[in-house]
């Protein structure tokens, strides 16, 4: 059967076996096979097996798709091709794993040799490029010139039904470059959330971050303004209001469950903003926003309704609003991380949360602390009179304070991972 290979030739390595008719690729939970990536959209790719052909269709993703570095939209697949899905790279194998050929010196059935390992590389200091593209890294390395090649220098053949690779210098076979002995070591690859913890009030400036800073004060004042204003002047305005909100907001959660994505993932500089190609790159975010404020603070809204004729329930409004705002960062977590509000189970978070719980204990303080200082500049600021200057500096708060969350929320996930377990491969 065709399948698809994830970081492979490493120990991580992980195998897709794809289906006969489609098979869906993607972010999104609802995939076929899904992964967990911020360059994936949630809807990536379609691959059809059918009548002995595999073909592959781009869904309209963000960063494309690409068969041996060629972005298409709708192309067949031959075993042994690349696949790259935004920044990640999977390897199509149509053989079966095991497969057999014929000895014309016996007649006797016996299977290919094993491809031999990745070619240790003690001597390399750093991830190698190609000898010929040197913008492009190097996949593969000659077992006799030593030399360095991407996909596109070195020559597949097949050889017992079985793809090998060799130079198009020397012609011996070429062996894959090991990533794992290649990888840079991440400073902060081993350390503790409360170790990454101090360094997330730095995030929002490191390297372009203070660009982002600036445009995203703007767009955090032009929401913080669609958020207070007064519609007057009939439906049409009224509609305008409505579908500029959705935009504003829609938008702005985007950018945040990218924040929590990229760092995550690793990323040590903010993200750049999210691309709007359609309406759906904005109503998906704002109706998850639109969930996830009611799965937390629903409940009290209930409760504040119910006393209105039973008074004694007034007792349970403040314990409601206390445990929504408990729910809330791990439910942003989840939902960013999933792409789907499925993710606000209790019965998963709950747990979660007592998993973590000394790590998302500080990450709620955080965001109550950020909240107060955020409410007290508001407030200081509302009694000045200087036109927009306290907007503009009540927006740079606002917006820086909203990032270092979203970073927090992310290096939790990112340190404790394994413990929460929500994902498997």
């Amino acid at each position: 059967m065709p399948r698809l290979l994830l970081n492979f030739g490493t120990p991580q390595e992980c195998e897709f076996q794809l289906k006969p008719g489609p098979n869906f690729l993607g972010r999104a939970a609802k995939n076929d096979f899904r992964i967990e990536h911020h360059s994936i959209s949630s809807s990536h790719c379609q691959i059809m097996v059918e009548d002995g052909s595999v073909t592959i269709q781009d869904l309209g993703s963000t960063n494309g798709t690409f068969v041996d570095l060629i972005p298409i939209r709708d192309a067949p697949l031959q075993s042994g091709q690349t696949l790259r899905l935004g920044e990640v790279e999977l390897l199509f194998d149509a053989d079966t794993p095991a497969e057999l050929t014929i000895t014309q010196s016996t007649g006797s059935i016996q299977s290919e040799p094993p491809i031999p390992p990745p070619i240790p590389l003690e001597t390399v200091t750093g991830p190698p490029k190609c000898n010929t593209h040197t913008k492009y890294a190097a996949k593969f390395q000659c077992s006799q010139c030593r030399g360095f090649f991407c996909d596109l220098c070195v020559a597949t053949q097949r050889t017992g039904g079985i793809q090998r690779k060799h130079c198009r210098v020397c012609g011996a076979e070429c062996l894959p470059v090991n990533p794992l002995l290649l990888k840079p070591k991440d400073e902060d690859e081993d350390k503790t959330f409360f170790a990454l913890l101090p360094k997330a009030f730095k995030y929002p400036f490191q390297g372009d971050g203070w660009i982002l800073m600036v445009t995203g004060t703007i767009f955090y004042l032009f929401v913080d303004f669609i958020a207070h204003a007064k519609a007057f002047g009939g439906l049409f305005v009224l509609a305008a209001v409505l579908v500029t909100t959705i935009f504003a907001f829609g938008y702005l959660f985007s950018y945040m469950t990218r924040i929590i994505l990229t760092t995550a993932d690793g990323a040590k500089q903010m993200p750049d903003w999210p691309d709007f190609l359609s309406w759906g790159d904005v109503m998906v975010p704002m109706f998850q926003l639109v969930v996830i404020l009611a799965a937390c603070f629903s409940p009290m809204l209930i409760i504040s309704l119910i006393s209105i004729e039973n008074p004694w329930m007034m007792n349970f409004i403040l314990p409601a609003l206390v445990l929504g705002c408990l729910y809330l960062p791990m439910g942003m977590l989840a939902v960013a991380l999933a792409d789907t509000v499925l993710a606000l189970n209790p019965l998963v978070l709950v747990p979660s949360m007592l998993l973590v719980y000394r790590e998302y204990i500080v990450a709620c303080g955080v965001l109550f602390v950020i909240l107060l200082v955020q409410g007290a500049i508001n407030f200081t600021l509302s009694k000045l009179n200087l036109f927009i200057i306290p907007g503009l500096i009540g927006g740079a708060f606002g917006w820086y304070f909203l990032t270092v969350e979203m970073r927090i929320l992310g290096l939790l996930y990112r340190t404790k991972k394994q413990e929460l377990g929500w994902f498997k491969c």
